[in-house]
């Protein structure tokens, strides 16, 4: 079906270049409409390059927009009366945050489903809540996999090390999460070098908007 109206919507002004991008993204969120059969409204915390790009392979039919959020409502149509389709300015009503848009072809059932179960481990940041207990054990197996060379920069990072042979000791246990409790960078350093991941990332559908009725539901 063709869209309501095809005029030219005003964006703020800007460069030559950013504009460029930005009216690249308003045409590519509205040639996913026309596309697809429904479009879903999502929310995340700390996407990275990690999960997202987890995400596309897992819905490799699909699109996932995550560009800038009022320009992507500027695409969708803010008000009834400059919408893109019947209905769409109350999805855009509710893009803020950390959102970002599915364009697909799959049913509302199979999404929800994929959505409930989708879950990607990756490497924790400064400020996350560790969701367990990590603790370095004295002695050298806790350090094997790392290269004696990295002794000074171990130290930096607060661990109490020594070398023998050429290899890494641990002087103390260490603590390098307590349950509950914020990580710090450091922290995330050494988790990531221990090859610990704490993080999981999870979506969260919003709501959807259905071409063929042209209605709009929310989940909360």
């Amino acid at each position: 079906p063709r869209a309501k109206r095809s005029k030219v919507v005003p964006l703020t002004r800007v460069g030559k270049k950013v504009r460029a991008v930005k009216e690249g993204l308003v045409a590519t969120v509205r040639q996913y409409l026309q596309r697809f059969k429904r479009v879903f409204l999502f929310s995340y915390d700390g996407m990275r390059s990690t999960p997202l790009r987890a995400l596309k392979e897992k819905l490799s039919t699909s699109k996932i927009c995550l560009g800038k959020l009022r320009v992507m409502a500027v695409a969708l149509g803010r008000t009834e009366e400059d919408e893109f389709m019947p209905n769409l300015s109350y999805l855009s009503g509710r893009l803020k945050g950390n959102s970002g848009l599915l364009f697909t072809n799959h049913t509302l059932a199979d999404i929800q489903k994929f959505i409930h179960s989708f879950c990607v481990e990756d490497f924790a940041v400064a400020g996350n809540i560790a969701p367990r207990d990590v603790v370095l054990e004295r002695g050298d197996k806790a350090l094997s996999g790392l290269c004696h060379s990295m002794a000074p920069y171990l130290r930096n990072l607060g661990l109490n090390v020594k070398l023998d042979n050429q290899k890494l000791i641990l002087n103390d246990s260490f603590i390098l999460a307590e349950h509950g409790k914020p990580l710090s960078v450091e922290r995330c350093k050494l988790l990531k070098l221990m090859k610990v991941k704490l993080a999981q990332f999870r979506v969260t559908l919003v709501g959807s908007w259905e071409k063929e009725s042209k209605s709009t539901l929310f989940y909360d």
